[in-house]
Protein backbone atom coordinates (compact mmCIF):
# COMPACT_ATOMS: atom_id res chain seq x y z
CA UNK A 1 0.00 0.00 0.00
CA UNK A 2 1.43 3.50 -0.42
CA UNK A 3 2.17 5.90 2.08
CA UNK A 4 0.61 9.38 2.61
CA UNK A 5 2.37 12.60 2.36
CA UNK A 6 3.71 12.34 6.11
CA UNK A 7 4.67 8.80 5.57
CA UNK A 8 1.45 6.90 7.35
CA UNK A 9 0.31 3.40 6.01
CA UNK A 10 -3.19 3.37 5.11
CA UNK A 11 -6.02 3.48 7.21
CA UNK A 12 -7.36 0.13 6.25
CA UNK A 13 -4.35 -2.00 7.01
CA UNK A 14 -4.30 -0.74 10.79
CA UNK A 15 -7.87 -0.99 11.14
CA UNK A 16 -8.82 -4.05 12.87
CA UNK A 17 -5.39 -5.51 12.95
CA UNK A 18 -5.77 -5.39 8.53
CA UNK A 19 -8.55 -8.10 8.83
CA UNK A 20 -10.57 -5.38 6.12
CA UNK A 21 -7.64 -5.82 4.15
CA UNK A 22 -7.11 -8.85 4.18
CA UNK A 23 -10.85 -9.35 3.48
CA UNK A 24 -10.40 -7.45 0.13
CA UNK A 25 -7.53 -8.80 -1.01
CA UNK A 26 -8.71 -12.65 -0.67
CA UNK A 27 -12.25 -10.84 -2.38
CA UNK A 28 -10.50 -9.51 -5.42
CA UNK A 29 -8.73 -12.82 -5.76
CA UNK A 30 -11.56 -14.78 -5.95
CA UNK A 31 -13.56 -12.62 -7.82
CA UNK A 32 -10.74 -11.90 -10.80
CA UNK A 33 -9.97 -15.33 -10.56
CA UNK A 34 -13.85 -16.00 -11.02
CA UNK A 35 -13.90 -13.36 -13.87
CA UNK A 36 -10.92 -14.65 -15.37
CA UNK A 37 -11.67 -17.81 -15.91
CA UNK A 38 -15.62 -16.69 -17.61
CA UNK A 39 -14.39 -14.16 -20.00
CA UNK A 40 -10.94 -15.92 -21.05
CA UNK A 41 -13.14 -20.09 -21.73
CA UNK A 42 -15.87 -17.88 -23.32
CA UNK A 43 -13.28 -16.09 -25.76
CA UNK A 44 -11.90 -19.69 -26.46
CA UNK A 45 -15.49 -21.24 -27.35
CA UNK A 46 -16.40 -18.17 -29.67
CA UNK A 47 -12.15 -18.58 -31.55
CA UNK A 48 -13.81 -22.69 -32.16
CA UNK A 49 -16.72 -21.61 -33.73
CA UNK A 50 -15.34 -18.82 -35.76
CA UNK A 51 -12.95 -21.45 -36.95
CA UNK A 52 -15.82 -23.67 -37.81
CA UNK A 53 -17.78 -21.38 -39.76
CA UNK A 54 -14.84 -20.87 -41.60
CA UNK A 55 -14.79 -24.63 -42.97
CA UNK A 56 -18.52 -24.09 -43.57
CA UNK A 57 -18.31 -21.43 -45.91
CA UNK A 58 -14.67 -20.82 -46.91
CA UNK A 59 -16.09 -22.12 -50.46
CA UNK A 60 -18.33 -18.75 -50.48
CA UNK A 61 -16.28 -16.30 -49.34
CA UNK A 62 -14.48 -13.64 -51.71
CA UNK A 63 -13.48 -10.09 -51.58
CA UNK A 64 -16.02 -9.38 -54.44
CA UNK A 65 -19.02 -10.36 -51.50
CA UNK A 66 -20.13 -9.75 -48.35
CA UNK A 67 -19.46 -12.21 -45.70
CA UNK A 68 -22.30 -14.44 -44.69
CA UNK A 69 -24.38 -13.52 -42.26
CA UNK A 70 -23.51 -16.17 -39.77
CA UNK A 71 -19.97 -15.89 -40.02
CA UNK A 72 -19.93 -11.41 -39.65
CA UNK A 73 -21.97 -12.10 -36.30
CA UNK A 74 -19.53 -15.04 -34.86
CA UNK A 75 -16.85 -11.72 -35.91
CA UNK A 76 -18.97 -8.95 -34.56
CA UNK A 77 -19.29 -10.70 -31.78
CA UNK A 78 -15.96 -11.71 -30.72
CA UNK A 79 -14.65 -7.97 -32.18
CA UNK A 80 -17.19 -7.07 -29.44
CA UNK A 81 -16.00 -9.41 -26.24
CA UNK A 82 -12.53 -8.98 -27.11
CA UNK A 83 -13.34 -5.09 -26.98
CA UNK A 84 -15.24 -5.38 -23.25
CA UNK A 85 -12.44 -8.12 -22.30
CA UNK A 86 -9.22 -5.39 -22.41
CA UNK A 87 -11.06 -3.45 -19.91
CA UNK A 88 -10.20 -5.98 -17.60
CA UNK A 89 -6.46 -5.93 -17.41
CA UNK A 90 -6.09 -1.94 -18.29
CA UNK A 91 -8.73 -1.93 -15.14
CA UNK A 92 -6.02 -4.08 -13.55
CA UNK A 93 -3.44 -1.89 -14.14
CA UNK A 94 -4.54 1.35 -12.94
CA UNK A 95 -4.62 -0.50 -9.81
CA UNK A 96 -1.70 -2.65 -9.48
CA UNK A 97 0.94 -0.69 -11.46
CA UNK A 98 1.20 2.48 -9.05
CA UNK A 99 0.51 -0.01 -5.71
CA UNK A 100 3.55 -2.37 -6.87
CA UNK A 101 6.91 -2.48 -4.95
CA UNK A 102 9.26 -1.47 -7.69
CA UNK A 103 7.13 1.91 -8.15
CA UNK A 104 5.47 2.54 -5.35
CA UNK A 105 8.42 4.44 -3.91
CA UNK A 106 8.15 7.47 -6.51
CA UNK A 107 4.34 8.06 -5.65
CA UNK A 108 2.62 9.22 -2.08
CA UNK A 109 -0.79 9.15 -1.42
CA UNK A 110 -2.90 12.58 -0.45
CA UNK A 111 -4.63 13.69 2.89
CA UNK A 112 -6.99 12.41 3.09
CA UNK A 113 -7.10 9.40 1.47
CA UNK A 114 -9.26 9.66 -2.09
CA UNK A 115 -9.72 7.27 -5.12
CA UNK A 116 -7.69 9.83 -6.91
CA UNK A 117 -4.27 8.89 -8.70
CA UNK A 118 -1.74 9.94 -6.08
CA UNK A 119 0.87 12.60 -6.71
CA UNK A 120 3.79 11.60 -8.48
CA UNK A 121 7.06 12.16 -7.09
CA UNK A 122 10.32 12.91 -9.62
CA UNK A 123 11.17 10.32 -11.80
CA UNK A 124 13.95 9.27 -13.94
CA UNK A 125 13.84 9.32 -18.23
CA UNK A 126 13.47 5.55 -17.94
CA UNK A 127 10.66 5.69 -15.33
CA UNK A 128 9.03 7.92 -16.82
CA UNK A 129 9.03 6.77 -19.99
CA UNK A 130 7.43 3.29 -18.67
CA UNK A 131 4.72 4.84 -16.73
CA UNK A 132 3.81 6.91 -19.57
CA UNK A 133 3.32 3.60 -21.69
CA UNK A 134 1.46 1.83 -18.90
CA UNK A 135 -0.62 4.93 -18.11
CA UNK A 136 -1.55 5.50 -21.70
CA UNK A 137 -2.66 1.98 -21.56
CA UNK A 138 -4.71 2.00 -19.11
CA UNK A 139 -6.41 5.31 -19.97
CA UNK A 140 -7.14 4.16 -22.96
CA UNK A 141 -7.76 7.83 -24.37
CA UNK A 142 -7.09 9.59 -27.62
CA UNK A 143 -3.52 7.93 -28.18
CA UNK A 144 -4.24 4.45 -27.35
CA UNK A 145 -7.53 4.82 -30.62
CA UNK A 146 -5.21 6.63 -32.87
CA UNK A 147 -1.66 4.26 -32.33
CA UNK A 148 -3.87 1.41 -31.73
CA UNK A 149 -3.75 -0.35 -28.33
CA UNK A 150 -1.42 -4.02 -30.05
CA UNK A 151 0.97 -0.88 -31.21
CA UNK A 152 0.86 0.48 -27.38
CA UNK A 153 1.53 -2.62 -26.05
CA UNK A 154 4.52 -3.88 -28.98
CA UNK A 155 6.28 -0.33 -27.99
CA UNK A 156 6.19 -1.46 -24.43
CA UNK A 157 7.44 -4.67 -25.00
CA UNK A 158 10.29 -3.45 -27.08
CA UNK A 159 11.23 -1.13 -24.40
CA UNK A 160 11.35 -3.25 -21.51
CA UNK A 161 13.67 -5.77 -23.96
CA UNK A 162 16.02 -2.84 -23.89
CA UNK A 163 15.59 -1.11 -21.00
CA UNK A 164 17.02 -3.23 -18.15
CA UNK A 165 15.71 -1.16 -15.29
CA UNK A 166 12.43 -0.50 -16.61
CA UNK A 167 12.20 -4.12 -16.73
CA UNK A 168 12.89 -4.85 -13.46
CA UNK A 169 10.40 -2.18 -12.67
CA UNK A 170 7.79 -4.43 -13.73
CA UNK A 171 6.54 -6.59 -10.83
CA UNK A 172 5.40 -10.62 -11.87
CA UNK A 173 2.33 -9.71 -11.46
CA UNK A 174 2.24 -6.92 -13.90
CA UNK A 175 3.81 -8.59 -16.20
CA UNK A 176 1.24 -11.45 -15.91
CA UNK A 177 -1.39 -8.69 -16.62
CA UNK A 178 0.80 -6.93 -19.34
CA UNK A 179 0.58 -10.59 -21.00
CA UNK A 180 -3.24 -11.24 -20.89
CA UNK A 181 -3.59 -8.11 -22.03
CA UNK A 182 -1.10 -8.52 -24.78
CA UNK A 183 -3.11 -11.53 -26.37
CA UNK A 184 -6.20 -9.82 -26.13
CA UNK A 185 -4.64 -7.18 -28.31
CA UNK A 186 -3.09 -9.43 -30.60
CA UNK A 187 -6.77 -10.62 -31.19
CA UNK A 188 -8.08 -7.36 -32.22
CA UNK A 189 -4.77 -6.51 -34.94
CA UNK A 190 -5.93 -10.17 -36.57
CA UNK A 191 -9.33 -9.47 -37.21
CA UNK A 192 -8.41 -5.45 -38.34
CA UNK A 193 -6.40 -7.02 -41.00
CA UNK A 194 -9.54 -9.46 -41.97
CA UNK A 195 -9.59 -7.16 -45.30
CA UNK A 196 -11.19 -6.01 -46.67
CA UNK A 197 -13.92 -6.56 -44.88
CA UNK A 198 -12.79 -5.83 -41.35
CA UNK A 199 -13.04 -2.05 -42.77
CA UNK A 200 -16.84 -2.40 -42.54
CA UNK A 201 -16.64 -3.83 -39.14
CA UNK A 202 -17.23 -0.36 -37.65
CA UNK A 203 -20.31 0.47 -39.50
CA UNK A 204 -21.50 -3.44 -39.25
CA UNK A 205 -21.60 -2.93 -35.66
CA UNK A 206 -23.14 0.20 -35.38
CA UNK A 207 -26.49 0.60 -33.54
CA UNK A 208 -28.32 -1.62 -35.23
CA UNK A 209 -30.49 -4.94 -34.51
CA UNK A 210 -27.42 -7.19 -35.05
CA UNK A 211 -25.52 -5.23 -32.59
CA UNK A 212 -27.92 -5.26 -30.03
CA UNK A 213 -28.39 -8.22 -29.93
CA UNK A 214 -24.41 -9.28 -29.58
CA UNK A 215 -24.53 -6.92 -26.75
CA UNK A 216 -28.31 -8.35 -24.71
CA UNK A 217 -26.23 -11.24 -25.27
CA UNK A 218 -22.91 -10.43 -23.66
CA UNK A 219 -24.99 -8.77 -20.61
CA UNK A 220 -27.11 -11.96 -20.52
CA UNK A 221 -23.79 -14.25 -20.60
CA UNK A 222 -21.85 -11.85 -17.69
CA UNK A 223 -24.54 -11.63 -15.16
CA UNK A 224 -22.08 -13.68 -13.01
CA UNK A 225 -19.71 -10.56 -12.71
CA UNK A 226 -22.81 -8.73 -10.80
CA UNK A 227 -23.96 -12.04 -9.02
CA UNK A 228 -20.34 -12.74 -7.74
CA UNK A 229 -19.72 -8.77 -6.54
CA UNK A 230 -22.90 -8.95 -5.05
CA UNK A 231 -22.34 -12.44 -3.47
CA UNK A 232 -18.61 -11.88 -2.08
CA UNK A 233 -19.11 -8.53 0.20
CA UNK A 234 -16.82 -7.06 2.32
CA UNK A 235 -18.92 -9.18 5.24
CA UNK A 236 -19.52 -12.29 3.79
CA UNK A 237 -15.57 -12.50 2.96
CA UNK A 238 -14.55 -11.38 6.56
CA UNK A 239 -15.16 -15.36 6.59
CA UNK A 240 -12.24 -16.26 5.01
CA UNK A 241 -9.73 -14.14 6.75
CA UNK A 242 -9.50 -16.06 10.40
CA UNK A 243 -8.61 -19.11 7.52
CA UNK A 244 -6.61 -17.59 5.41
CA UNK A 245 -4.80 -14.30 6.86
CA UNK A 246 -1.15 -14.76 7.49
CA UNK A 247 -0.41 -15.57 10.87
CA UNK A 248 -3.50 -17.00 11.82
CA UNK A 249 -3.35 -20.21 11.01
CA UNK A 250 0.44 -22.12 10.67
CA UNK A 251 0.10 -22.57 6.72
CA UNK A 252 3.18 -24.35 6.07
CA UNK A 253 3.60 -26.61 3.13
CA UNK A 254 7.19 -28.50 3.21
CA UNK A 255 6.32 -30.23 0.06
CA UNK A 256 10.13 -30.47 -0.57
CA UNK A 257 11.16 -32.41 2.36
CA UNK A 258 11.01 -35.85 3.20
CA UNK A 259 7.54 -37.21 4.14
CA UNK A 260 8.53 -37.49 7.80
CA UNK A 261 5.31 -37.72 9.85
CA UNK A 262 5.95 -34.20 11.64
CA UNK A 263 6.00 -32.89 7.79
CA UNK A 264 3.12 -34.76 6.53
CA UNK A 265 0.72 -33.71 9.61
CA UNK A 266 1.88 -30.29 8.09
CA UNK A 267 0.68 -30.84 4.65
CA UNK A 268 -2.82 -32.26 5.54
CA UNK A 269 -3.23 -29.51 7.91
CA UNK A 270 -2.31 -26.80 5.24
CA UNK A 271 -4.74 -28.93 2.82
CA UNK A 272 -7.15 -29.40 4.96
CA UNK A 273 -7.32 -25.54 6.27
CA UNK A 274 -7.19 -25.04 2.06
CA UNK A 275 -10.33 -26.85 1.86
CA UNK A 276 -12.12 -25.30 4.17
CA UNK A 277 -11.44 -22.10 2.66
CA UNK A 278 -12.68 -23.42 -0.89
CA UNK A 279 -15.81 -24.82 0.93
CA UNK A 280 -16.98 -21.77 2.17
CA UNK A 281 -15.88 -19.31 -1.01
CA UNK A 282 -18.03 -22.21 -2.70
CA UNK A 283 -20.89 -21.63 -0.09
CA UNK A 284 -21.37 -18.39 -0.35
CA UNK A 285 -21.39 -18.32 -4.31
CA UNK A 286 -23.99 -21.42 -3.55
CA UNK A 287 -26.11 -19.21 -1.42
CA UNK A 288 -26.08 -15.15 -2.97
CA UNK A 289 -25.24 -15.96 -6.21
CA UNK A 290 -28.16 -18.83 -6.97
CA UNK A 291 -28.44 -20.22 -10.28
CA UNK A 292 -25.16 -20.52 -12.16
CA UNK A 293 -25.83 -23.54 -14.71
CA UNK A 294 -24.61 -23.28 -18.10
CA UNK A 295 -21.52 -20.49 -16.87
CA UNK A 296 -17.76 -21.54 -17.21
CA UNK A 297 -17.66 -21.90 -13.38
CA UNK A 298 -20.30 -24.18 -13.25
CA UNK A 299 -18.84 -26.35 -15.95
CA UNK A 300 -15.44 -26.37 -14.30
CA UNK A 301 -16.43 -27.03 -10.66
CA UNK A 302 -19.04 -30.01 -11.77
CA UNK A 303 -16.52 -32.10 -13.50
CA UNK A 304 -15.80 -35.33 -12.39
CA UNK A 305 -12.38 -34.15 -11.26
CA UNK A 306 -10.90 -35.13 -7.22
CA UNK A 307 -7.84 -33.26 -5.82
CA UNK A 308 -5.15 -35.64 -4.61
CA UNK A 309 -4.15 -35.30 -0.94
CA UNK A 310 -1.91 -36.44 1.17
CA UNK A 311 -2.00 -39.93 2.56
CA UNK A 312 -1.08 -40.69 6.00
CA UNK A 313 2.55 -41.69 6.84
CA UNK A 314 3.67 -45.11 7.41
CA UNK A 315 5.80 -46.74 9.64
CA UNK A 316 8.42 -48.65 8.00
CA UNK A 317 8.40 -50.85 10.85
CA UNK A 318 4.95 -52.62 9.34
CA UNK A 319 5.77 -53.45 6.54
CA UNK A 320 7.80 -56.62 5.04
CA UNK A 321 11.67 -55.47 4.91
CA UNK A 322 11.93 -57.70 1.66
CA UNK A 323 9.50 -55.30 0.07
CA UNK A 324 11.60 -52.13 -0.21
CA UNK A 325 10.78 -48.71 0.57
CA UNK A 326 8.46 -48.23 -2.19
CA UNK A 327 5.95 -50.64 0.37
CA UNK A 328 5.77 -47.50 2.89
CA UNK A 329 4.08 -45.21 0.69
CA UNK A 330 0.10 -44.99 1.87
CA UNK A 331 -2.12 -44.44 -1.77
CA UNK A 332 -3.20 -40.82 -1.79
CA UNK A 333 -6.60 -39.68 -0.67
CA UNK A 334 -8.99 -38.13 -3.75
CA UNK A 335 -11.65 -35.72 -2.59
CA UNK A 336 -14.20 -33.99 -4.69
CA UNK A 337 -13.33 -30.93 -6.86
CA UNK A 338 -15.82 -29.13 -5.37
CA UNK A 339 -17.70 -30.42 -1.71
CA UNK A 340 -20.81 -28.23 -3.61
CA UNK A 341 -23.42 -30.56 -5.14
CA UNK A 342 -24.09 -28.65 -8.17
CA UNK A 343 -27.09 -30.00 -9.13
CA UNK A 344 -28.72 -28.33 -6.85
CA UNK A 345 -27.79 -24.93 -8.70
CA UNK A 346 -29.64 -25.88 -11.72
CA UNK A 347 -33.31 -25.49 -12.28
CA UNK A 348 -34.00 -29.00 -12.47
CA UNK A 349 -32.79 -32.07 -10.10
CA UNK A 350 -32.33 -34.30 -13.10
CA UNK A 351 -29.06 -32.83 -14.72
CA UNK A 352 -26.25 -34.78 -14.18
CA UNK A 353 -22.84 -33.17 -13.51
CA UNK A 354 -20.63 -32.79 -16.43
CA UNK A 355 -18.07 -35.21 -16.92
CA UNK A 356 -14.95 -34.85 -18.77
CA UNK A 357 -15.01 -36.05 -22.52
CA UNK A 358 -12.59 -38.92 -23.36
CA UNK A 359 -9.39 -38.71 -25.35
CA UNK A 360 -9.30 -40.09 -28.02
CA UNK A 361 -5.48 -39.36 -28.78
CA UNK A 362 -2.53 -40.30 -26.54
CA UNK A 363 -1.63 -36.74 -26.08
CA UNK A 364 -3.46 -33.40 -26.79
CA UNK A 365 -6.60 -32.41 -26.61
CA UNK A 366 -8.99 -32.87 -29.83
CA UNK A 367 -9.17 -29.33 -31.82
CA UNK A 368 -11.65 -27.80 -34.00
CA UNK A 369 -10.55 -29.60 -37.04
CA UNK A 370 -11.09 -33.19 -35.16
CA UNK A 371 -15.15 -32.11 -35.57
CA UNK A 372 -16.83 -34.29 -38.50
CA UNK A 373 -19.39 -31.91 -39.82
CA UNK A 374 -19.17 -27.99 -41.53
CA UNK A 375 -22.79 -28.64 -39.36
CA UNK A 376 -21.20 -28.32 -35.69
CA UNK A 377 -23.10 -26.29 -33.67
CA UNK A 378 -21.78 -23.63 -30.96
CA UNK A 379 -22.56 -25.90 -28.50
CA UNK A 380 -20.34 -28.24 -29.97
CA UNK A 381 -17.43 -26.16 -30.00
CA UNK A 382 -17.79 -25.37 -26.30
CA UNK A 383 -17.83 -29.22 -25.80
CA UNK A 384 -13.76 -29.08 -26.19
CA UNK A 385 -13.15 -27.44 -23.11
CA UNK A 386 -11.52 -30.02 -20.99
CA UNK A 387 -8.15 -30.60 -18.99
CA UNK A 388 -8.72 -33.82 -18.19
CA UNK A 389 -5.63 -36.19 -17.99
CA UNK A 390 -5.81 -38.88 -20.55
CA UNK A 391 -6.72 -42.08 -19.65
CA UNK A 392 -4.31 -44.11 -21.43
CA UNK A 393 -0.68 -44.61 -20.17
CA UNK A 394 1.97 -42.24 -21.01
CA UNK A 395 4.96 -44.19 -23.32
CA UNK A 396 8.74 -43.76 -21.59
CA UNK A 397 10.74 -41.30 -23.10
CA UNK A 398 14.26 -41.13 -22.92
CA UNK A 399 16.10 -37.53 -22.82
CA UNK A 400 18.99 -36.05 -22.68
CA UNK A 401 20.85 -35.13 -19.10
CA UNK A 402 20.22 -31.79 -18.92
CA UNK A 403 15.98 -32.03 -20.07
CA UNK A 404 15.93 -35.29 -17.48
CA UNK A 405 16.97 -33.10 -14.38
CA UNK A 406 14.22 -30.56 -15.44
CA UNK A 407 11.37 -33.45 -15.50
CA UNK A 408 13.14 -34.82 -12.27
CA UNK A 409 12.05 -30.95 -10.69
CA UNK A 410 8.72 -30.50 -12.27
CA UNK A 411 7.87 -34.03 -11.33
CA UNK A 412 9.85 -34.00 -8.16
CA UNK A 413 9.42 -37.09 -6.06
CA UNK A 414 9.05 -36.73 -1.87
CA UNK A 415 10.76 -39.82 -1.39
CA UNK A 416 13.61 -38.97 -3.78
CA UNK A 417 17.12 -38.98 -2.10
CA UNK A 418 17.50 -35.32 -3.66
CA UNK A 419 16.50 -31.80 -2.49
CA UNK A 420 14.66 -29.81 -5.25
CA UNK A 421 15.81 -26.48 -6.35
CA UNK A 422 14.70 -23.77 -8.72
CA UNK A 423 14.85 -24.73 -12.71
CA UNK A 424 16.01 -22.18 -15.01
CA UNK A 425 13.99 -20.80 -17.32
CA UNK A 426 16.28 -21.69 -20.54
CA UNK A 427 16.88 -25.44 -18.83
CA UNK A 428 12.88 -25.55 -18.83
CA UNK A 429 12.77 -24.23 -22.90
CA UNK A 430 15.59 -26.87 -23.76
CA UNK A 431 13.26 -29.44 -22.15
CA UNK A 432 10.28 -28.10 -23.90
CA UNK A 433 12.08 -28.32 -26.85
CA UNK A 434 13.23 -31.93 -26.58
CA UNK A 435 9.94 -32.71 -25.84
CA UNK A 436 8.73 -31.40 -29.55
CA UNK A 437 7.60 -28.18 -28.86
CA UNK A 438 8.42 -24.46 -30.19
CA UNK A 439 9.01 -22.09 -27.90
CA UNK A 440 7.70 -18.30 -28.76
CA UNK A 441 7.84 -15.51 -26.51
CA UNK A 442 5.05 -13.08 -26.67
CA UNK A 443 4.50 -10.28 -24.54
CA UNK A 444 5.03 -9.46 -20.51
CA UNK A 445 5.69 -13.14 -19.15
CA UNK A 446 4.35 -14.95 -21.73
CA UNK A 447 5.56 -17.53 -23.39
CA UNK A 448 3.36 -19.88 -26.36
CA UNK A 449 4.94 -23.32 -26.75
CA UNK A 450 3.66 -24.43 -30.27
CA UNK A 451 3.76 -28.42 -30.34
CA UNK A 452 5.79 -29.48 -33.42
CA UNK A 453 4.75 -33.62 -33.92
CA UNK A 454 1.51 -35.05 -35.09
CA UNK A 455 1.35 -36.88 -31.80
CA UNK A 456 0.71 -33.28 -29.77
CA UNK A 457 -1.92 -31.14 -31.10
CA UNK A 458 -2.33 -28.76 -28.24
CA UNK A 459 -0.62 -26.13 -27.48
CA UNK A 460 0.26 -24.63 -23.78
CA UNK A 461 1.48 -21.10 -22.36
CA UNK A 462 3.64 -20.45 -19.53
CA UNK A 463 4.73 -17.59 -17.70
CA UNK A 464 8.44 -16.78 -17.45
CA UNK A 465 9.83 -15.96 -14.45
CA UNK A 466 10.30 -12.30 -13.36
CA UNK A 467 12.27 -10.69 -12.98
CA UNK A 468 14.77 -13.49 -12.46
CA UNK A 469 15.44 -16.10 -14.97
CA UNK A 470 15.14 -19.09 -12.31
CA UNK A 471 11.47 -21.22 -11.87
CA UNK A 472 10.93 -21.60 -8.04
CA UNK A 473 9.86 -24.48 -6.77
CA UNK A 474 6.69 -23.96 -6.08
CA UNK A 475 5.95 -22.32 -9.79
CA UNK A 476 7.38 -25.46 -11.11
CA UNK A 477 4.38 -27.58 -9.23
CA UNK A 478 2.21 -25.56 -11.12
CA UNK A 479 3.68 -26.00 -14.18
CA UNK A 480 3.53 -29.82 -13.42
CA UNK A 481 -0.38 -29.76 -12.65
CA UNK A 482 -0.45 -28.25 -16.24
CA UNK A 483 1.81 -30.41 -18.44
CA UNK A 484 -0.52 -33.72 -16.58
CA UNK A 485 -3.73 -32.04 -17.41
CA UNK A 486 -2.95 -30.96 -20.50
CA UNK A 487 -0.72 -34.24 -21.91
CA UNK A 488 -0.90 -36.58 -19.19
CA UNK A 489 2.77 -36.25 -18.45
CA UNK A 490 4.36 -37.85 -15.11
CA UNK A 491 7.68 -38.07 -13.46
CA UNK A 492 8.42 -42.03 -14.40
CA UNK A 493 8.21 -41.24 -17.95
CA UNK A 494 11.03 -39.84 -18.50
CA UNK A 495 14.42 -41.36 -18.48
CA UNK A 496 17.74 -40.26 -19.05
CA UNK A 497 20.45 -41.26 -21.36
Amino acid sequence: MIKDVGGQTHPTIARRDGSLFWCRVLKNTVVEAYLNLEHYSDLARQASVLQVLYKKYKSHISPLKDLPEEYLVALLKFQYYLEQGVKGPQGQLRVCVIASPPIREYYERAIPASDTTPAIAKLDTSTQTLTWLLRTIWEDGKEVQLLELSNVVDELERFLQCDARARNQISSYVAGVIGDLSVLAECQRQLSRFQPWANNFIDAGIENDRFKAIKKDFVERHELVRKLLEALTDTEAMALVDKAKPGNQPLAYPFEKRRTRENVEKLQYAEANLDRIWAEVDRIVRDKAGNLKGTALWRLLSQDRTNRRTPDSVEPAATSESAGPETTKAEAPLKPFSPVNFVLWSETTEHEPVKAKTKIKTRGTPTSTAMSSDSTTANEASSLETDAAPACPQPVVTVNTRAAKVFRMLFFNPGAAFTPGEVAWTDFLHAMSTMGFRAEKLYGSVWHFLPTWDSIERSIQFHAPHPGGKLAFHTARRIRRSLFRAYGWDGPMFVAE
